[in-house]
């Protein structure tokens, strides 16, 4: 651009951090008035409020785009693998992509409204993925978000430790769900679960397998950089019709001194 002043440009940055963005902005000083700069980041707290944001899709605009490209597929089953995509498309392309598989396995009806179902014909045995990726996304439903790429990878590390898991491998299992299933979505350098529903079946998933039994010690052990990500996944929770069966928190003290969660031993309805 700098060589060629005839030329003009539109440069696309997905999965922009904001200090990539300045940099960028920097290296195209003086070109200002030749080249637009877009960049995308999947944050999810809005730094700057003169950014503008894209909403999650409608439920209804997901069922027109579904409608479009899978005309073959029934349409009751259709709606309602929009239903339970709530609004990411990716997810309802990824279900209309295994229809014969969901079909095959009579995942339908009430079956296939119950997430834990979807999740059945999905990891392990006949589905696509294995029985150790729905462990990956299992460990990171326990926070909003979790650090995964770079100087945040620790977080993983932390997640891991705590519930003895290998955190290089959980890695690589995250980037493949990301680019594949849709239930791993990405902001900047961190990774959460996604749609809500998941989320919220895996995160009972996970407090049964590694804490129902004696949540203290789990609860004690948690990394502290974590707590408040992992209070917002329960807050994020108890929105839902999980409400009247979500159990509440208390901030306590552990022999350290530090912080840490006490919760009661309501935990037999957890969620559902």
């Amino acid at each position: 651009m700098a060589n060629y002043q005839h030329l003009y440009a539109v440069i696309v940055a997905d999965e922009c951090l904001d200090r990539t963005a300045f940099q960028l902005a920097k290296i195209l000083q003086g070109v200002e008035d030749r080249v637009r700069l877009v960049t995308i980041d999947n944050a999810l707290e809005r730094a700057d409020k003169s950014e503008l944001r894209l909403k999650q899709m409608s439920t209804s605009t997901v069922e027109k785009i579904v409608q479009a490209n899978f005309p073959n597929i029934d349409q009751h089953r259709r709606y309602r693998y929009c239903q339970l995509a709530e609004g990411y498309l990716r997810f309802a392309i990824f279900l209309c992509d295994n229809d014969d598989l969901i079909v095959q396995q009579g995942h339908l009806g009430e079956l296939l409204s119950d997430t834990k179902g979807y999740l059945g014909t999905v990891f392990g045995k006949e589905g696509p993925f294995q029985e150790a990726d729905l462990e990956a996304l299992t460990v990171i439903s326990l926070v909003e978000r979790c650090g995964v790429i770079g100087n945040l990878f620790p977080e993983l590390e932390q997640l891991c430790m705590l519930v003895k898991l290998n955190p290089k491998d959980v890695r690589e299992r995250l980037h493949h769900m990301q680019k594949t299933n849709g239930l791993v979505a990405r902001a900047g350098r961190y990774f959460y679960v996604t749609p809500i529903p998941i989320a919220m079946v895996c995160f009972q998933a996970a407090w049964s397998k590694w804490a129902e039994l004696d949540p203290k010690p789990f609860l004690e052990s948690f990394p502290s950089g974590l707590v408040h990500s992992f209070l917002t996944r329960m807050a994020r929770a108890s929105e839902g019709s999980a409400r009247s069966s979500m159990p509440t928190f208390e901030t306590g003290k552990c022999p350290a001194g530090e912080t840490y969660l006490q919760m009661p031993m309501r935990l037999n309805s957890f969620f559902f």
